[in-house]
């Protein structure tokens, strides 16, 4: 008796034909039985033998136990973190899966949207497998985003082919499946096959490609970013391009929709939203400046040399605030800055750096709102931010 169960062993498999069919085929077949066996046994030769993304390297899943942030006020599936502020038709999200893609323009569509800016924050390689999201990881750190800092857009999107071509090639090797690896709530790793055919894999401009060609009102973006950093001030002046060519007329236009995404959504995605609540914030108004004190002395030295410090101040920290549904960088300075002094040694020294890296980019983007502050709104803007740096 099991679990309530009463009869036999060979009733309980006379009960279950799909077992019988699988011994059967184990008879008529028994070599490609044992090969299909033996190959995913073998998890470190396949590994091992990954030469075109790196050997020792896996294919693990983007979305981990924990990712979704409790509480969030909108809930649209296949989009973890999801969210819009509420000033702007501005948007944030983790990366999302490929229906989750589709169930954010859909959800923006029915606001009226005429158009659809997306901008992808990722320097990491992405590749979608069957609709869902995967990244490069090193087996020997799995959890860790392998960073190329200082990328460029291109070589990332050049990567993400390369890695399309390289695992639709492993696929023919292995019987149309390849190896993917994910994570249980105890992060602990899982390997997984899965069943291919050539059009299940796609980069991630291949899925927002698919979805302009199906007449959704999306453009596509992607600027390479690294994880807890500031973004360069090349990255500064590629954004407003892109603003620019997006809001070109001299009132804002209630049918633009702009949406970023990095990872979690958190950090880089966040940025981003403030760039441009800030550009929009100068292009059209609507967000009131807030005085805060300056709370940091690199903060406070800054603004006793910067014109317009002040007045550039107070604007970033009203987007920061208007933008806090996952991070607030003025705020996660201080927290992570409290971190570090409760440890010693490595750790301490971990959690300095990152509270470097945000006031580094707080830094920035003071520096970036006192270089609109001096632009004449509504003409185009005559010298890029990497320009109007030099002479500082």
């Amino acid at each position: 008796e099991l679990y309530g169960y009463k009869g036999t062993y060979v009733k309980w498999l006379e009960e279950r034909p799909e077992i019988s069919m699988l011994l059967a085929e184990l008879k008529e077949d028994p070599e490609d039985a044992i090969a299909l066996d033996a190959v995913r046994e073998d998890v470190d030769d396949i590994i091992g033998e990954r030469d075109g993304f790196g050997s020792n390297t896996i294919i693990k899943s983007d979305h981990f136990p924990g990712c979704q942030r409790v509480g969030m006020e909108l809930n649209v599936p296949g989009a973890p973190n999801f969210r819009k502020t509420s000033v702007w038709n501005l948007y944030g999200t983790a990366i999302p899966t490929k229906r989750g893609i589709a169930n954010v323009l859909k959800y923006i569509s029915a606001n009226k949207a005429n158009k659809i800016v997306w901008i992808n924050l990722r320097e990491e390689p992405v590749i979608y497998v069957n609709g869902k999201p995967f990244v490069v990881r090193s087996l020997a750190n799995p959890y860790a985003n392998l960073e190329h800092t200082g990328i460029s857009t291109q070589r990332v999107e050049a990567m993400e082919q390369r890695l399309k071509d390289d695992l639709n090639t492993e696929a023919k090797k292995y019987d149309d499946t390849i190896m993917l690896h994910d994570e249980n709530d105890q992060f602990e790793l899982l390997v997984e096959w899965e069943e291919v055919t050539p059009g299940s894999l796609l980069t991630p401009k291949d899925i927002y490609n698919e979805f302009a060609k199906q007449g959704l009102p999306v453009s596509y973006y992607r600027i390479a970013i690294t994880d807890e950093h500031a973004p360069k001030v090349a990255d500064f002046d590629r954004l407003v391009e892109i603003l620019q060519q997006s809001f070109n007329t001299l009132v804002l236009a209630p049918d633009m929709h702009v949406i970023y995404n990095c990872q979690m959504g958190r950090g880089r995605t966040t940025t981003g939203m403030v760039v441009t609540s800030m550009y929009l914030s100068w292009r059209f108004g609507r967000v009131e400046p807030k005085i805060i004190k300056p709370h940091f002395e690199l903060i406070a030295r800054l603004l006793r040399i910067l014109p317009y410090g002040i007045e550039a101040k107070a604007n970033v920290d009203a987007s920061l605030n208007l933008c806090s549904k996952m991070q607030n960088l003025r705020s996660a300075i201080n927290d992570v800055k409290k971190n570090a002094l409760k440890h010693t040694g490595n750790k301490q020294k971990v959690y300095l750096i990152r509270a470097l890296d945000y006031l580094k980019r707080y830094f920035y983007l003071i520096l970036f709102a006192a270089y609109l502050w001096r632009c004449t709104k509504g003409q185009p803007i005559d010298e890029t931010f990497e320009e109007w740096l030099k002479d500082k």
